[in-house]
């Protein structure tokens, strides 16, 4: 919440602080283009909902931009995509605050029923611009460059007249910002929009396992070449005479990538990063198939191949990470009883048993019921360890 000194710069300009509107009706206000506001908390919708405020910047802070030197805001669209240069002047001694504010950051807190979720502490958004769905769909990436304004002031913990702080650092009256908006590769939803759409666990946290934000989503289909047993095929013809050699057959299968974006380091889940885990999710499930459904993907299709872990340092200062899962699915359909055809199938071209795909296991009896370790092909992913777990704060 912005506290009533928020409004000092505002106030300085002889400027009553706009509380009542949000950032699509700020061009009508009248302010003085080179002093900007840190503050003014945007309202919940009024009923009907006239201005159509976005459920996900109700309750943000809001800051009003310079409109000249240089000119603000600067824009680009792209197909492939679009990219929005803004400039603020903010009050020099709220800048921290301004780029936790502007840039957003994630944090694990604490939810309902002993359960923990990352929060999302959503970066601006910037609103002239809504897609088809009505949603914002540029974002605050970075900010370029902060740069003071004016004349260096007095320190402000001791008071002496000096350019610096106690910190060393020069301290102005005013920063101006250059905040840069971007059309990213996954989607943004607030807590609430997370809830109110349902993308929540058991417990009702906001669940990232629903892919539903934060997520960047890659799928290349590809195939396998199988190579079938001497004498499997015969030429149709008199003699049925046996295919030299061993005919092979192309099977499709398809590389799957779901990066989890911007996660703190405390939910990458191996113990090479957090080694006091008792159940972490990547150790646990690589090389396993999934015993449940997956990403609207049935059971048993979808492999679980590698974790690409990149570490990154945030604009706030915490360490966040970016964390590419891949997957291989397959699925060439349903066997004889219905069940999908995985990665615990192999391919016969017969003729005993009939040409097509089999469950295989140590002993020739189904373990799809059973999902014992050690009997098919790839083990099955633990009742107490789904994949969803990959996307969860781990324990």
């Amino acid at each position: 919440m912005a506290a009533a000194d928020d409004f000092q710069i505002a106030a300085k300009a002889g400027v009553t602080p706009p509380v009542d509107q949000w950032p699509g009706q700020l061009a009508g206000f009248q302010v003085n283009p080179n002093l900007v506001q840190l503050g003014g908390v945007i309202p919940p919708n009024v009923p009907g909902n006239p201005n159509n405020v976005p459920a996900s910047i109700i309750g943000k802070t809001y800051y009003l931009e310079t409109v000249k030197e240089p000119v603000s805001p600067s824009e680009e669209f792209r197909n492939d995509g679009s990219l929005v240069t803004r400039t603020f002047l903010i009050d020099w001694d709220k800048r921290g605050q301004a780029i936790r504010d502007i840039v957003g950051f994630p944090s694990v807190t604490a939810g309902q029923a002993g359960g923990s979720f990352v929060q999302r502490n959503l970066p601006m958004a910037y609103l002239d611009f809504l897609n088809s769905t009505n949603q914002p769909f540029l974002f605050c990436t970075q900010i370029r460059q902060v740069e003071g304004v004016g004349t260096p002031l007095p320190s402000w913990f001791t008071g002496v007249v000096q350019m610096k702080n106690v910190r060393n650092v020069a301290r102005y009256n005013l920063a101006k910002v250059s905040v840069v908006y971007e059309s990213l590769t996954y989607d943004i939803l607030s807590d609430a929009e997370m809830i109110d759409l349902g993308y929540v666990d058991s417990a009702g946290n906001p669940d990232e396992s629903s892919l539903a934000r934060y997520v960047t989503k890659q799928v290349s289909p590809a195939a396998d070449y199988l190579t079938s047993a001497y004498g499997s095929f015969k030429y149709v013809e008199a003699g049925k005479t046996p295919v030299k050699g061993e005919p092979g057959k192309i099977v499709p299968n398809y590389d799957l990538s779901l990066t989890w974006e911007q996660v703190p380091e405390s939910c990458v889940g191996t113990t090479l990063f957090n080694p006091t885990l008792t159940t972490p999710p990547i150790d646990i499930l690589l090389g396993t198939v999934n015993r449940t459904a997956f990403a609207g993907l049935a059971i048993g299709t979808v492999l679980f191949t590698a974790a690409i872990i990149k570490r990154i340092r945030s604009a706030i200062g915490d360490r966040l990470c970016s964390v590419e899962y891949r997957f291989k699915w397959f699925n060439p359909g349903l066997d004889a009883l219905s069940n999908p055809i995985g990665h615990n199938y192999l391919y016969t071209p017969g003729p005993t048993p009939t040409s097509g795909y089999y469950e295989v296991t140590t002993d020739g009896t189904t373990n799809l019921v059973a999902f014992a370790n050690s009997k098919n092909i790839y083990n099955w992913s633990p009742a107490s360890v789904p994949f969803e777990s990959l996307f969860r704060v781990p324990s």
